[in-house]
């Protein structure tokens, strides 16, 4: 059985989140994040976007397998579907959080 349809789905879901997210962003990113105070090893501002949509791909396909191999929302799966659906939801409004509102309390590593 092909699962082509689902697992589209499921990449798309993440990468959507992650993009509307950073694109509610994208001019505070330009503006007041690179005048703030970095650590040594923080790395280059283009190394985030492919980074991002590599690791929300990942956890889209994840999430593919496990709803297939869990039983999908009804099944056993369902509590680990919950939290991966509550998890996107923070990254959903963690961008918007951090650089609209400017919370850089939230986050230890970065100063003024």
């Amino acid at each position: 059985m092909s699962y082509l349809k689902e697992i589209a789905i499921a990449i798309a879901i993440p990468e959507a989140i992650g993009f509307l997210g950073t694109f509610k962003s994208r001019e505070t990113m330009r503006t007041w994040y690179k005048d703030l105070r970095k650590p040594s090893f923080n790395p280059p501002t283009w190394v985030f976007g492919p980074v991002w949509c590599t690791l929300y791909a990942g956890m889209g396909f994840a999430s593919f397998l496990v709803w297939r191999d869990g039983g999908g929302f009804n099944g056993v799966a369902s509590k680990a579907l919950q939290t991966y659906g509550l998890n996107l939801a923070f990254n959903g409004v963690w961008a918007p959080i951090f650089f609209n509102a400017k919370r850089i309390d939230l986050v230890g590593s970065i100063r003024k």
